[in-house]
């Protein structure tokens, strides 16, 4: 959940959603972020931002902004900034 309350996120095989809690659920977007199973999803403390990890070794940082598109599916969002410098699969995150 956003620090804001308003949003939740998660993910799954390679793609990650996002809802919107004041808008009843809804789901605002689903987009593909990773190569295999994503591993953990967090939002940034301040929550403007919204970063993911997978089996891949991946970390990827996305503007929250960026992935508000109502309706949005299977969308290719480019990440703000990524990290592969991981051998192994990266399976929890500390944000601060």
């Amino acid at each position: 959940t956003s620090p804001c309350g308003q949003y939740v996120v998660a993910g799954g095989s390679g793609n990650c959603y996002i809802w919107s809690l004041s808008q009843k659920g809804l789901l605002l977007n689903i987009w593909k972020s990773h190569y295999g199973p994503v591993t953990c999803v967090r939002f940034s403390e301040c929550g403007q931002y919204v970063i993911t990890a997978g089996m891949d070794g991946i970390v990827h940082a996305y503007p929250l902004v960026d992935l508000l598109v109502v309706g949005g599916t299977d969308n290719i969002q480019q990440p703000m900034h990524s990290w592969s410098e991981h051998d192994l699969q990266v399976t929890d995150l500390c944000v601060l």
